[in-house]
């Protein structure tokens, strides 16, 4: 269902960019910032602050995050009025503006949450403007493919080197006797 709604966003997007005025371009410029934060039960809270630049010409009115199947999402919460559209197994998390009176405007930022048992991993996110301008990217997220951070895999390589001339050594011994 999510790859849908991506897709469908994105075909909007497209069409707005190819019927449009030629000379009348919108600009939608926002930025989406993540913090994540250990909690008990082995929980990871996901805290993303969408902001709208104040030099933006439009409103923020969605905001899509891919999630993996099994993120299990809890505590999911964003603005107020904001409708959230998640349920267990799905492949992303949405929230949205119904009108304009919840929009966020520029130079305006929000908050959008949740907790999952699952640790951070780069996932895809979308949000669109008002008049159907669009900023994507990658993100940390929930996702089985956690990537280590830096100083992990310099242990990891560190294990490794060290590993090898004892592998090494043993295979040199097998073929001598």
């Amino acid at each position: 269902m999510k790859t849908f709604l991506i897709r469908f966003v994105w075909g909007l997007v497209a069409l707005a960019g190819l019927v449009g005025p030629g000379s009348a371009r919108a600009d939608f410029l926002a930025t989406l910032d993540v913090t994540t934060t250990p909690e008990a039960g082995g929980l990871t809270l996901y805290q993303y602050m969408l902001s709208v630049d104040p030099a933006s010409d439009q409103a923020a009115v969605l905001l899509l995050i891919n999630v993996d199947a099994a993120a299990g999402l809890t505590s999911i919460s964003g603005p107020a009025g904001w409708e959230i559209d998640y349920n267990t197994g799905d492949t992303g998390v949405s929230w949205l503006s119904p009108g304009s009176d919840t929009d966020l405007l520029p130079g305006q930022s929000a908050v959008f949450s949740f907790a999952s048992p699952l640790g951070a991993g780069d996932e895809d996110f979308l949000t669109v403007g008002d008049a159907f301008g669009a900023v994507q990217g990658r993100i940390a997220g929930p996702s089985l493919l956690t990537v280590p951070e830096p100083p992990s895999l310099w242990l990891l390589a560190g294990a490794a080197a060290a590993g090898f001339p004892t592998m090494t050594g043993r295979r040199r011994a097998r073929h001598r006797s």
